[in-house]
């Protein structure tokens, strides 16, 4: 693996990705006294969702550093972006307007977003991000991007 290959967007996208993994097991939400975590209080199809979002991310961080066909990349770029565009609304309409009454019939205005819910919708906005800059970047500099034409071949005929 070569870990040299990956840019700035697949690095971000990669340390958000893990970090969106570790912050759903954290207590997003608070409300008198009780908690939920991100993986509990999102609802089920969201949390299928982000997960697979995260590994999307993670698997392009991996594609990329194995050095697979451009096609690969491009692939997990075009996927990573496109669900991470279509989730992040609804992350965010999730988590701040339509938050869970966490199993005690509590409003809205009774439950409050924890650090790690705001860390969370941070690092799931930066998974697309990564990824939108990797893909706008061409890495025109790279060792393996280097061509180097075949010499000039002679002229049929010229000689004679």
């Amino acid at each position: 693996m070569g870990l040299g290959r990956l840019r700035h967007g697949e690095l971000l996208c990669g340390a958000a990705s893990a970090a969106l993994l570790v912050l759903l097991a954290l207590d997003w939400f608070e409300g008198e006294g009780l908690t939920a975590t991100g993986y509990g209080g999102l609802g089920i199809v969201l949390v299928v969702l982000l997960v697979v979002l995260a590994l999307l991310g993670l698997a392009l961080v991996v594609v990329t550093a194995k050095g697979r066909p451009v096609a690969w990349i491009m692939t997990a770029d075009i996927w990573t972006s496109m669900l991470g565009i279509l989730l992040v609304p609804a992350l965010l309409l999730r988590a701040l307007v339509l938050q869970p009454a966490l199993d005690a019939g509590l409003g809205n205005t009774q439950v409050a977003l924890e650090p790690a819910g705001w860390a969370g919708l941070l690092v799931a906005v930066l998974i697309p991000v990564g990824s939108w800059l990797a893909m706008g970047d061409e890495r025109k500099d790279a060792p393996e991007s280097a061509y180097t034409p075949p010499p000039a071949r002679p002229i049929p005929g010229a000689g004679s």
